[in-house]
């Protein structure tokens, strides 16, 4: 079974809700935060662009990945001050 790196965020825009990030390639990527989740996709190089909606501070967003074979990795966490 191929394991499956944990994504990182690069990158958060709170007025627009644009999350960006690297996760492996060609996977599809999850974020969470509050009730709410959003999916995307990680291109060819792994990064990916992600709108969601618009957050405040102290948001604590969520993110991980699957690849083609189901396999998902770890949540990563980062917290919005």
């Amino acid at each position: 079974m191929q394991s499956v790196n944990t994504p990182m965020i690069t990158n958060v825009v709170k007025k627009t809700g644009v999350i960006t990030g690297k996760a492996d390639a060609n996977c599809t990527i999850y974020i969470k935060f509050g009730n709410a989740t959003f999916t995307g996709k990680s291109n060819k190089s792994g990064n990916f662009k992600i709108t969601t909606k618009k957050f405040s501070k102290s948001t604590t967003i969520k993110v991980r990945a699957k690849n083609s074979a189901g396999v998902y990795s770890k949540w990563a966490e980062i917290l919005i001050e």
